[in-house]
């Protein structure tokens, strides 16, 4: 987590995703130290392209395009409160996919 903390400036690709949610969905499987922040980006695109296409278009709007929670809610037509579920069972799905990646790697 400690590597995610220091290097959080560099992530541009996740830059509207917290640093405490990205350790979230890696740190519970790898220390910090074990993944480089290279790794962890590929991680995390690979684990999102695994989504449902729905949640995938969620994290693009929210997590790559730094939109807010109501405005993709808007721009998918959905209410605020299945928005703010939605982006919990998603960190929920990407925990879990990258359990399963990191496990086939053999890490």
């Amino acid at each position: 987590m400690q590597l995610i903390r220091d290097n959080f400036e560099d992530l541009q690709k996740f830059n509207h995703l917290s640093y405490d949610v990205i350790a979230e969905i890696i740190g519970k499987n790898y220390t910090a130290n074990q993944l480089e922040l290279n790794e962890q980006y590929r991680l995390l695109e690979k684990a999102i392209s695994q989504l449902p296409q729905r949640k995938q278009l969620f994290c693009q709007y929210n997590f790559y395009d730094g939109l807010s929670i109501n405005e993709v809610c808007g721009i998918m037509n959905m209410s605020v409160s299945n928005g703010h579920t939605m982006k919990h069972r998603i960190i929920k799905d990407l925990i879990k996919i990258v359990n399963e990646l990191l496990h086939q790697k053999g890490a």
